[in-house]
């Protein structure tokens, strides 16, 4: 995938494509029949770089109904061998290293096989879910408003070795070990903190203080968090807690900042992208029109 913002743009503005048969009725047998999409609230790629898409949409096909959640093939296609039966809003999801995905909406937690049909084998008791994280090492946690962070079983019962206290949380990250990274309010102050893989804190890791207010993180392979905050700032964080000096970003205010599958990070500033060096500096040899390198 080239560059998955100019296609989600692209889709946004595509007509719709239809068949009939000799008597003038639909043609049931022919993949799309008919979509309509108001706007994308998560976009992710998969390893196959097919890619999936959630927010307020609806998409028909031969196999039925399906809302919120679709994928595309890598050329941005419909994947027609794709569909979710679930009528709900997407909050949030994770694509599992099995190829399944950990999907929650308003009402409950949901594990889609891969073609997007439901694992009855899975079955989740939280209610009102809100944030779900994954990391292949380090397993699947959920997060509902009125409960704890929790950590998932295989067949989505709770983890009870897993006990964490944090609450009022905006967004969690599962760490590789287990540890889970939570952005939160507490006091009157918005931080980043860190768990033990038991759900305790982990006292190693200095709180990250964000008098701005807060907006989003990323943790990366080697520990080190990519947190922007409500002044539009980008800064990182050492696996410890500290701020790392040796990345340094001042130019525009990021609007929206994401990490490619080599941690490679993109920002959009409202009126351009960009890709960034390892220190914060802009990577000349990117073209954002295209997303290739030259």
């Amino acid at each position: 995938m080239k560059n998955p913002l100019l296609l989600l743009f692209l889709l946004m503005i595509t007509t719709v494509s239809v068949k009939a048969q000799t008597d003038g009725t639909i043609d049931p047998n022919y993949g799309l029949r008919m979509s309509s999409i108001s706007f994308m609230k998560i976009m992710k790629i998969q390893p196959d770089n097919k890619v999936l898409l959630s927010g307020d949409m609806a998409v028909i096909t031969a196999k039925g109904v399906g809302t919120d959640l679709i994928r595309l093939n890598e050329d941005g296609s419909f994947d027609l061998s794709f569909y979710c039966p679930i009528n709900e809003e997407i909050l949030d999801f994770e694509i599992l290293k099995d190829g399944k995905i950990l999907a929650i909406s308003e009402k409950e937690v949901y594990r889609l096989n891969a073609d997007g049909s439901l694992d009855n084998t899975f079955h989740c008791t939280l209610t009102n879910p809100y944030l779900t994280t994954y990391h292949p090492n380090g397993g699947m946690f959920v997060y509902s408003y009125s409960s704890t962070p929790k950590k998932l079983n295989e067949d989505g019962s709770f983890d009870s070795s897993f006990v964490c206290e944090y609450v009022s949380c905006i967004e969690i990250e599962a760490g590789n070990d287990g540890s889970l990274y939570a952005l939160f309010y507490n006091q009157g102050t918005y931080k980043v903190s860190k768990t033990k893989a038991d759900g305790s804190d982990d006292t190693s890791f200095a709180d990250i203080p964000l008098q701005a207010g807060a907006m989003n993180f990323e943790v990366l392979s080697d520990g080190k968090i990519m947190v922007q905050d409500r002044s539009y700032s980008l800064t990182r964080w050492d696996a410890f807690g500290q701020k790392d000096l040796g990345f340094y970003y001042s130019a525009s205010p990021v609007a929206l900042f994401r990490l490619d599958g080599d941690e490679k990070v993109y920002i959009n500033t409202g009126s351009e992208q960009a890709r960034l060096n390892n220190d914060g500096s802009f990577d000349t040899s990117y073209n954002a029109l295209t997303g290739t390198v030259s």
